[in-house]
């Protein structure tokens, strides 16, 4: 299965029960991921929505490998950028 392929083995046997067709599964919302997946883990659901999104682009094969430098590139850098922001912009302005 799909889902087994991209390293989201732990996810097969509710996407198996779920999941009727690929239509749906693009079509599905993070909160339906987490629902009825049992995707409790977001960067595991962002893993799944931007393999989604490169389902039929150029970048299919490259993201279809998900190894760590990707994962670290593609999920935990832009959130640790918007965790820094959070945190750095408020101090910066309260100095002023």
């Amino acid at each position: 299965m799909w889902v087994h392929e991209i390293g989201l083995s732990a996810y097969v046997i509710d996407s198996k029960r779920w999941v009727k067709n690929g239509d749906q599964l693009l079509r599905a919302t993070p909160q339906d991921l987490e629902k009825e997946l049992g995707i409790h883990n977001p960067l595991h659901r962002k893993k799944l929505q931007l393999a989604l999104q490169a389902v039929g682009s150029e970048e299919m094969d490259a993201k279809c490998n998900l190894d760590h430098h990707w994962v670290t590139r593609e999920c935990l850098l832009p959130a640790h950028l918007l965790y820094m922001l959070s945190v750095c912009l408020p101090l910066s302005l309260s100095r002023r």
